[in-house]
């Protein structure tokens, strides 16, 4: 339920446990994203599957493992010396998935560390 402190403006008070990211400007950016600890920010490698009906899907579309390459860090995983920009990762399916709209456009996924099956560099 909004709440009204007195002005124009309503908020929304939400529990830490249900933020996704924050982000200091009008729209989030790999640069300006702060995650919750254990979190990861992955933008996905758009990998196309054609089904048997001959519909071509992409991977956001698809309940499969996700792939992505790491644009960010929550500041406990930062000192983790397996992971890092750039890095790649493959997670296991999960609900605890959520897409991110970036400020280029790009659609990103924030992603719990528990989910990571594979990190590597290429």
């Amino acid at each position: 339920e909004p709440v009204n402190w007195g002005e124009e403006e309503e908020w929304l008070l939400v529990r830490q446990s249900s933020v996704i990211l924050e982000y200091s400007e009008d729209s989030p950016t790999p640069n300006n994203v702060k995650l919750p600890p254990g979190k990861l920010l992955l933008q996905l490698v758009e990998v196309e599957s054609q089904t048997a009906g001959g519909i071509i899907t992409s991977q956001a579309s698809q309940a499969s493992d996700l792939s992505g390459t790491i644009v960010a860090l929550s500041d406990d995983l930062q000192k983790d010396p397996h992971l890092a920009i750039g890095k790649k990762v493959k997670c296991r399916p999960t609900r605890e998935a959520y897409e991110v709209k970036m400020a280029d456009g790009s659609n990103c996924m924030q992603v719990d560390l528990k989910d990571a099956v594979a990190v590597w560099s290429e």
